[in-house]
Parts: C-alpha cells; sequence; structure tokens
C-alpha cells in the first residue's frame, strides 16, 4: 500500500491535486444535499431560513476536510522522503509558463494552437504528390 501512495504521488503533485477524487465529490454531493434538504424543509414549514447557519456548517465541514487533506499530504510527503508542498507545484506552474515563453520567443505558436501558416500534413493522405501515392492511396491512371 505504501509503494502505491508513494507512486501516485507524482500524478497528484501534477495534475488537479484532488486526493481521492470521488470521495471528494461525493463529500461534497452529501454536504450539499443536506444543506439542500434542510433549507426546502425550512420552506415547507413556512420557517425562516437561517443562511449563516448553513455557511458557517459549509465552511466548518470545508476546514475540516482541508485540515485533513493537509496532512494526508504530509504523510504521503515525509514517506517518500520530500515534503509535498505548494511550492513544488508553484515551481512546476513557472516551468511551464517560461516553457511557453520561450517557444513564443523562437516563433512557435503556444503549446495547443496549430500555425496556420503552414498548411496541416496528414499522414497516409498527403504523401507524395508527384507520384500519386497518398491522397488516399495510388491514383489509377
Amino acid at each position: 500500500m505504501w509503494l502505491r501512495d508513494v507512486a501516485a504521488l507524482p500524478v497528484r503533485l501534477l495534475g488537479l491535486g484532488i486526493l481521492k477524487p470521488t470521495e471528494t465529490a461525493d463529500r461534497d454531493y452529501k454536504t450539499s444535499a443536506v444543506t439542500s434538504e434542510a433549507i426546502t424543509e425550512a420552506i415547507l414549514r413556512g420557517e425562516g431560513i437561517d443562511a449563516d447557519e448553513h455557511v458557517k456548517k459549509g465552511q466548518k465541514a470545508r476546514a475540516a476536510h482541508k485540515e485533513a487533506v493537509e496532512k494526508e499530504w504530509e504523510r504521503l510527503g515525509s514517506q517518500s522522503g520530500q515534503a509535498a508542498s505548494g511550492d513544488q507545484c508553484e515551481d512546476r506552474s513557472q516551468a511551464v509558463k517560461r516553457k511557453e515563453a520561450v517557444r513564443i520567443a523562437d516563433g512557435h505558436p503556444p503549446e495547443g494552437i496549430r500555425n496556420e501558416s503552414q498548411p496541416r500534413r496528414i499522414p497516409g493522405y498527403d504523401d507524395d504528390p508527384i507520384s500519386g501515392e497518398g491522397r488516399g492511396g495510388k491514383e489509377q491512371m
């Protein structure tokens, strides 16, 4: 189990940073459902809605979850021999920005954007227009 956690650490650091996305989504859904149910029942009974109370409950739940996540990050970081900190994510973000700046400075379009001044080649279609090969195969004469 420990090896699996350590092996997953780089994915978490470079990805969304959500330790257990399905559990997080379930928790958020359950919190939302409970809050919505309480508000709906108050409306049906004709009672006033204490929005501040619901906001405070949500904030407490989020704070508790955030603390649990931070403890889990620290545990995983200490197991792998490195601290899993926000600085590493920030360093990765800065590296990506520098790489993008260098691409633009060298005259290349930003990553993910195709340069429209160069025609797009389709392998197997635009292979060799002189010999007739390509364009869907060898042309019949």
